[in-house]
């Protein structure tokens, strides 16, 4: 509907570039404070991959982190 010039849209900064490859659309950043989200992971106790799960978990908090402090100091 964006595409069409009827609808409006609200996605990820991360989806932007293909998003609006393909289409002629105006983009509109909010203003601080910007929404957020938070992202969790669940696994059955029992899993196999219990462990690797904690390492990507791991790493996912990771670069979430590196990323708010960049955009702090931004």
């Amino acid at each position: 509907m964006v595409g069409a010039s009827i609808g409006v849209t609200l996605i990820p900064e991360m989806a932007v570039p293909v998003e609006t490859r393909s289409a002629a659309a105006s983009l509109l950043r909010f203003t601080p404070p910007e929404p957020g989200r938070i992202v969790g992971m669940v696994w059955r106790k029992t899993s196999p991959l219990s462990e690797s799960l904690m390492q990507i978990a791991g790493e996912v908090c990771a670069c979430g982190q590196s990323l708010s402090d960049a955009r702090a100091t931004a």
